[in-house]
């Protein structure tokens, strides 16, 4: 290769390069803002930094608990003999989201994380439905997934997976929860179910419908 013809060629690949680089840079500019990584933040519901903060001493049926949340949010739990309840509250203002079955160990939230700090969208919970039917006087308890949309000074349950009839039910919990919690408003929203329409979805959900043969 002459001289010349080097020169050539070292121009047209830092001309590739240019134009690429360009490319790249519209590319990122033109992105929309929902392309941003969704991630997702544990806060604890058990030990850790949650207080009980109101109960009825030995006898055991009511504790209220306070909680760590995040966007600005606080969580208090109601517990009492059988159902315990979930509520969000920012200042005076309180949502409270569901207040049947039990709870498991922990929130994951769900959201975009910016340089304003953490904007959360959506919660995931593990929720417990219990069958107090049985015979012999025996309980047996159903684990649902519920997503709870998270808005300014506001939640909402908006969706529940049965965890046993549904394969990967938590990955599909957090897929619903990126992709569709944003475009949810908690206003005369209904609760629904995604995947198997078990009973005990609906039991989560308050469906009175009865449970598919």
């Amino acid at each position: 290769m002459n001289l010349s013809a080097g020169r050539r060629y070292k121009f047209c690949m830092t001309g590739r390069m240019r134009g690429a680089a360009l490319l790249l840079t519209l590319a990122t500019l033109t992105s929309p803002a929902g392309a941003q990584a969704v991630i997702g933040i544990d806060t604890e519901l058990v030990k850790g930094r949650c207080r009980f903060i109101a109960d009825d001493g030995e006898v055991g049926h009511y504790a209220l608990k306070r909680c760590p949340g995040l966007g600005g949010a606080r969580v208090y739990t109601n517990a009492n003999v059988n159902n315990v309840t979930l509520s969000f509250k920012w200042g005076r203002k309180e949502a409270e989201v569901f207040s049947n079955g039990g709870l498991g160990l922990k929130l994951e939230w769900r959201g975009i994380k910016g340089k304003h700090g953490f904007k959360p969208n959506a919660v995931i919970v593990q929720r417990t439905m219990k069958d107090y039917d049985l015979a012999n006087g025996r309980m047996d308890e159903h684990s649902v997934w519920s997503v709870i949309r998270i808005e300014p000074r506001n939640a909402c349950e908006i969706a529940v997976i049965d965890a046993a009839a549904n394969p990967g039910a938590l990955a599909l919990a957090r897929t619903f929860a990126d992709s569709e919690a944003p475009a949810v408003s908690c206003r005369n929203v209904k609760a629904k179910i995604v995947g198997s329409q078990t009973r005990w979805a609906k039991e989560a959900i308050g469906t009175d419908e009865p449970p598919p043969q």
